[in-house]
């Protein structure tokens, strides 16, 4: 009895010098959300960007680590998300305060600290602002599909991933007026064609097109040119929602492909069904997205 009662006490012992020593973080929330990783990873900046005092340390494919400057306080909330299934993700956030770890590891032990206090504050703000934006769309992936084959008129823009819409705004009559004066009538639906998407700097180059029918001779103009689109295998989604954030359901099919082993190319496709200018719902308007799949 004795032996085990002096085991049990290193073993208490052990346990509470590692929780006030070593143990890498003095708080830890978790949460669960219905959505992609992705999504869940580009909420997190940007909120970020609205939240006064934030700054962002490192950023992973499914991890974040960002500053926060609260009173006296530098905190440091590091961020991980974890794919369940099609639609759910789990998070994790470990936050720690470098000066003062021993002090909140102890006070949370006892009482409500104020990381505890500050921690809980800033992810249920965070939690409920995710909440409202997932209201605003729909992504179901499709599975494998083909992107259809086009012949385009087609302009280049370069910009950051969440400017997409406004690129897309600054040049949508530059190829319709093109076409339009010279009478040619489009032949299927507007799409955008992203050429590179780099991730670390959060920029794309994408092909803004409209299809048409092929000609021999065509007309030619300053910055607008031509291209035939092939068919090829791909991942499918479908979205509906402002076309501003249809890049959540890029984060979908990135998702799924890793989760089922698939290797895709960072190059997504999207085709557009509806056109914003005239209206209604944007929970309504539906685009078809692609995410090629890469030759092994």
């Amino acid at each position: 009895m004795k032996r085990a009662l002096t085991i049990a006490g290193i073993l208490c012992l052990l346990l509470i010098l590692w929780y006030l020593f070593i143990k890498p973080y003095d708080y830890f929330v978790t949460f669960r959300a219905k959505t992609s990783p992705g999504t869940i990873h580009n909420g997190i900046r940007e909120w970020g960007h609205t939240q006064g005092g934030i700054t962002m340390k490192s950023v992973g494919s499914e991890q974040l680590k960002q500053q926060l400057q609260a009173g006296d306080s530098t905190l440091i909330f590091d961020w991980e998300m974890i794919s369940r299934n099609d639609s759910v993700t789990r998070v994790k956030v470990r936050i720690t305060d470098p000066e003062h770890s021993l002090q909140n590891k102890m006070a949370v032990l006892f009482t409500r600290s104020t990381i505890e206090t500050i921690a809980i504050k800033k992810i249920k703000n965070f939690k409920e602002g995710l909440k409202k934006h997932l209201e605003t769309f729909r992504v179901r992936v499709n599975g494998i599909s083909q992107i259809p084959e086009a012949f385009c008129a087609c302009i280049r823009i370069q910009t950051k991933r969440p400017e997409k819409t406004q690129g897309m705004k600054q040049n949508y009559l530059t190829v319709p007026g093109f076409l339009l004066a010279n009478k040619i009538q489009p032949k299927g639906n507007p799409l955008v064609e992203v050429t590179d998407w780099d991730r670390k700097k959060d920029t794309i180059y994408f092909n803004f097109c409209f299809p048409i029918e092929k000609k021999d001779t065509l007309p030619e103009a300053p910055d607008i040119f031509y291209r035939t689109i092939s068919a090829q295998k791909a991942l499918k989604a479908t979205f509906y929602g402002e076309y501003g954030i249809s890049d959540r359901a890029w984060f979908a099919l990135t998702d799924y492909a890793r989760r089922n082993n698939l290797p895709v190319k960072d190059a997504p496709m999207e085709i557009f069904f509806n056109n914003p200018n005239l209206g209604g719902d944007p929970r309504q308007w539906k685009a078809e997205v692609y995410m090629p799949v890469a030759e092994k």
